[in-house]
């Protein structure tokens, strides 16, 4: 599902995580300005992302309210395994320790790396998986 969003529609699913639902006129008043959206445009991109099952609706008066059928942190996990699917099992490494050079972290999210590190266990040999090999 989520290799399908694109650039635009991840905008609008930020401003909808952010804000937990929202109607057009949320979204077209958080929405960054230099976008240079018209309100049709905020409509098309929600319709598309409830097509997508990204969104659920609730129609509240005239208007809808948009909220989010998986939160920020499931679709980033989501990104994450559609990535490793991508990258040669020998290449994740460098993927992933360029994540962490171009990242900022707290304190508390270096405790969870650290741990998640100490509790991988090593693989004697990792596998190539790329179809060329």
């Amino acid at each position: 599902m989520i290799n399908t969003i694109s650039d635009a529609e991840w905008d609008i699913m930020r401003v909808i995580w952010t804000n937990g639902s929202a109607t057009v006129d949320d979204v077209s008043s958080k929405i960054d300005p230099s976008h240079g959206w018209q309100l049709s445009t905020i409509k098309t991109l929600l319709g598309r992302l409830v097509k997508k099952g990204m969104l659920a609706t609730q129609k509240a008066g005239r208007k809808y309210i948009y909220s989010a059928r998986l939160s920020e942190s499931e679709a980033a996990c989501e990104m994450a395994d559609e990535l490793a699917d991508k990258i040669c099992t020998k290449q994740r490494v460098q993927a992933i320790a360029e994540l962490i050079k171009i990242s900022d972290f707290t304190e508390e999210d270096l405790v969870i790396l650290r741990d998640a590190l100490d509790h991988k266990t090593s693989e004697v040999m990792v596998a190539c998986n790329c179809i060329y090999d």
